[in-house]
């Protein structure tokens, strides 16, 4: 079985992970802070599905982490609406994996539906390592389709292309080899059956495979009561797809001119969600890796 081989990093040396930070907002300092801490005691571990969708939430927190403090140093409002839609994302996918645990207080005690949230709860992590690494078997298995070969063959040296090809399919084997487990095989054929049945879907949302009855982001925004959200994912939505003028032009007295110097805002509205994501990892992982010594060399 695999095992983490988790780098050690310095808790207390932040530009050692991302380089010279310059004046960035403290925030984002101690949410670094907060996810390098997090990191002790996972090395040495076997992965399992459920650990493995925690270091893959945890990871992808941490790279919304370097975008928002690129954005800051180089004031691109490009980089903080896109690295916001993504953190948003990964936020919802956060928040739908620990929703079994979100009950009142009068139901907290009972011991037994205590132990019903517990396993809803890794069936959702097990889940979520499923569609992660069929995603990204699917889109390798795109990469090699002989058509998408023949395409970048007239874009590239054919000694590049083979290393290209033989790279991917390296990567390939050792997604397979996460994939073989008991766990995931449900999961796996479920996609599977979707991908290759009558009604042939090659994309669809982490929502729509729990079966989720809400499974649009903004079906979900409202059932969290976050529905003045919905305004903020559109604008990202508008500015990843290319689909606006306004976010790159200013207009103004009948003249129009390419925005240079977009003025975005210092602060990013990504940070309170990675720290409110790093603090429900925080909360995850004791169940994850219960005999994690202080050390960081826990056996699993």
């Amino acid at each position: 079985m695999a095992t983490f081989d988790i780098p050690h990093l310095d808790i207390d040396d932040p530009e050692q992970v991302v380089g010279e930070l310059g004046e960035l907002d403290p925030a984002l300092i101690a949410a670094q802070k907060r996810a390098i801490a997090l990191l002790e005691g996972l090395d040495v571990t076997d992965v399992t599905a459920q650990r493995l969708a925690w270091l893959i939430l945890w990871s992808q927190l941490f790279a919304a982490i370097r975008g928002v403090q690129a954005a800051v140093v180089f004031r691109s409002r490009l980089l903080l609406e896109s690295t916001w839609r993504f953190t948003f994302e990964v936020f919802l996918h956060l928040q739908a994996i620990i929703e079994p645990a979100l009950v009142d207080d009068e139901k907290a005690a009972d011991a037994t539906a205590q132990a019903g949230r517990a396993d809803e709860m890794d069936r959702r992590l097990t889940a979520f390592s499923a569609w992660c690494l069929w995603n990204d078997d699917h889109h390798i298995d795109w990469m090699m389709d002989p058509r998408t070969i023949e395409s970048l063959g007239s874009l590239t040296e054919r000694s590049d292309l083979e290393a290209d090809l033989s790279a991917l399919r390296s990567q390939r084997q050792e997604i397979w080899g996460l994939m073989d487990t008991a766990a995931l095989d449900p999961w796996i054929r479920k996609m599977d059956r979707r991908r290759d049945g009558p009604d042939e879907r090659h994309v669809f949302s982490f929502y729509e495979l729990l079966g989720l009855e809400t499974t649009s982001v903004s079906q979900r925004l409202i059932r969290l009561n976050s529905g003045a959200s919905i305004g903020a994912y559109s604008r990202a939505s508008v500015v990843l797809h290319g689909s606006t003028a306004n976010h790159f032009l200013d207009v103004e007295a009948g003249e129009v001119t390419p925005r240079l110097r977009d003025g975005a805002d210092v602060e990013s509205a990504a940070t309170p969600y990675i720290t409110v994501g790093l603090e429900l990892l925080g909360e995850i992982k004791p169940f994850l890796w219960p005999a994690a010594p202080a050390s960081g060399t826990a056996t699993g």
